[in-house]
């Protein structure tokens, strides 16, 4: 009985872990806000690209 129950939850635990690797993929395709002003910009600079 504590087999079958351990088995239950390694096989709980390797689905959980291989639906949400799925999505772990798509994370570094889009671009971070704010990608096109650095640090140097002015609040001026930051309103006119966004705009």
């Amino acid at each position: 009985m504590k087999t079958r129950k351990l088995l239950a939850l390694i096989m709980t635990i390797a689905l959980a872990l291989s639906l949400f690797a799925c999505g772990a993929s798509e994370a570094g395709k889009d671009t971070p806000p704010f990608s096109k002003v650095s640090l140097d910009c002015s609040e001026d600079d930051v309103v006119k690209a966004y705009d």
